[in-house]
């Protein structure tokens, strides 16, 4: 700490030395918060699944539609329509919830030639998680990455290893997650660690061959690819944020969901209170129909799957019983 003191009296920002400390970091002695960075953990909400999740998925659709995987030549929306039908149907082996209602080339790469793929705002956080086993197990079928074989393609091998690496570290998550888990085991933080590890530097290896048109002849002549984010250095800190507790007790699934819900509450209010007596009126809402469903869910522990049907898997799209309390007639 005494050295970071010392490097804010000394940096320089814009040309001028010297820069006040963060109150987060500073001792509570000297006015701050007496935060610690290992307080803070990187939300896998925002961080991967709307951000390099995202980013992932749509260069792995993009490299399948751009290169040969899908047959030589051909319309690109046809491919994708044949990509979708793949999907469709590991949605409905691995029995898939969180499903997106459709796949279209503007959805994932809008603009070819000349912007970064990436997933259309539409698709949620949850809805990307799921996507990635699907789209894993398509390109497992169809990618040539066995080294050996006759067919093998170096680029496909990348590939794979980036969406391979990407649906390991969820199943880690997810698997602890529905076991109720606080901590890892150590070999989990093994797997966190070598796959985060790994989609990370393949990924940017990725990134530069198209930056410089190495490879098939193809990727010179497409648009950037690849995009590299601030998000990528948040993910990087995961491995070590799993040594201490599970990822998916700091992600914000929950309190986007509590905002979805107040958001409701505030609703159902809107037009049967005077603007002065909302705020109680919601507040009173609240109260009521927490403690109704903390009773329903104390009843029996079959009744706790009823009252969160999974909170973090939908906490997007479906309600819970909270939202439909909540839901009713002020």
């Amino acid at each position: 700490m005494a050295e970071w003191y010392e490097w804010c009296k000394v940096v320089v920002v814009n040309d001028k030395v010297g820069k006040p400390p963060i109150a987060w970091f500073m001792k509570w002695a000297d006015g701050g918060l007496g935060l610690s960075i290992f307080m803070l953990f990187q939300d896998t909400l925002h961080a991967l699944d709307l951000g390099v999740t995202g980013h992932v998925l749509a260069n792995v659709l993009t490299y399948m539609v751009e290169s040969d995987l899908m047959g030589e030549g051909g319309n690109k929306e046809q491919k994708v329509k044949t990509l979708w039908r793949e999907i469709q149907a590991e949605y409905k082996e691995q029995d898939i919830a969180n499903q997106i209602g459709n796949l279209t080339m503007s959805m994932f790469c809008a603009k070819p030639m000349s912007d970064y793929p990436e997933l259309t705002t539409h698709i949620k956080g949850a809805q990307a998680r799921s996507l990635v086993a699907p789209v894993c197990a398509v390109f497992g079928m169809r990618g040539r990455f066995i080294p050996g074989r006759a067919d093998y393609t170096p680029m496909d091998h990348e590939v794979w290893l980036v969406i391979k690496s990407l649906a390991t570290f969820y199943e880690v998550l997810m698997t602890n997650m529905r076991n109720d888990k606080w901590r890892y085991n150590t070999h989990d933080i093994k797997v966190v660690e070598e796959s985060v590890t790994t989609m990370m530097v393949i990924y940017k290896r990725l990134s530069l061959r198209h930056m410089f048109g190495e490879g098939p002849a193809w990727v010179a002549a497409v648009g950037p690819r690849w995009k590299w984010t601030s998000k990528h250095h948040h993910v990087l800190h995961i491995p070590d944020e799993a040594m201490l507790q599970c990822i998916h007790l700091a992600w914000c699934y929950m309190c986007e969901g509590f905002v979805g819900t107040m958001k409701k509450v505030g609703e159902s209010c809107r037009h049967a209170y005077k603007a002065a007596h909302r705020s109680v009126a919601i507040c009173r809402k609240w109260a009521t129909g927490t403690c109704i469903m903390l009773g329903f869910v104390s009843q029996d522990d079959a009744s706790h799957d009823l009252a969160y049907p999974v909170g973090p898997e939908h906490a997007d799209d479906a309600d819970t019983m909270a939202e439909e309390l909540f839901g009713m007639g002020s």
